[in-house]
């Protein structure tokens, strides 16, 4: 029995060593995700931009149905606008891998330019543009069907005011308000209220002004006169 004691001993610390170490190593196979970005209006490399490389996965609880992310790597990229980010490829049937935007308006991405995130080696070139502020001196008269809204889109375009509106109720105010958009380009600087807005056909009142953008922040007085329109 003295003899098998220490056999037995060095069978069970070799099995459970053996078996930490199959449980610890990651699943997948060692990959790369790199890139570079670019300014659009510019045309110069980006310093500083947050590249979100996430996992995800779909799928339905209780009727409700959604992605969730499971997995989160962050990079910014350097002085000449480069990114790396290493991570173990490894997906289920349900999972896929790709990069998030944060909606902080630092910068918009117009496009990637990608074959696909893959094992082994993958490159995702961002290009992106960096919204300028309209730093408006609004004042508001006669807005007696409140709210009255402010916002701005692309000249020409649809785009539901993607940076977002500003809205007024009071009847007589004048406020500073600041407003996002799109640089070196030509944009509608939109104001509007409804009338009727609870019954089945609201009339909507709107009034425009076309801009054009340079690459730096724009200071202007606006009255808004809700009773000329």
């Amino acid at each position: 029995m003295k003899k098998i004691f220490p056999i037995l001993l060095s069978l069970f610390l070799f099995t459970n060593i053996t078996c930490s170490r199959v449980v610890d190593e990651p699943l997948g196979i060692k990959s790369t995700l790199s890139g570079n970005v670019i300014n659009e209006i510019t045309s110069k490399p980006v310093e500083g931009y947050k590249i979100k490389f996430v996992k995800s996965k779909s799928g339905c609880i209780n009727w409700g149905c959604g992605i969730s992310t499971i997995e989160e790597k962050i990079a910014y990229t350097d002085e000449n606008g480069n990114y790396s980010i290493d991570f173990m490829y490894y997906l289920e049937s349900d999972e896929t891998y790709g990069l998030e935007n944060d909606y902080d308006f630092q910068y918009v991405s117009v496009y990637q330019q990608s074959n696909g995130i893959k094992p082994g080696n993958s490159k995702i070139n961002i290009i992106v543009w960096q919204p300028i502020k309209l730093i408006i001196n609004t004042t508001v008269k006669n807005n007696n069907l409140p709210p009255v809204t402010l916002g701005n889109k692309l000249n020409g375009t649809n785009d539901s005011y993607f940076f977002g509106t500003e809205n007024f109720y009071e009847n007589n105010i004048t406020k500073t308000v600041t407003l996002y958009t799109k640089p070196n380009n030509t944009i509608d600087l939109d104001y509007w209220y409804y009338e009727n807005y609870n019954s089945g056909n609201p009339i909507r009142h709107l009034k425009s002004q076309t801009l054009t953008t340079g690459i730096s922040d724009i200071n202007l007085n606006l009255e808004i006169d809700c009773a000329t329109f």
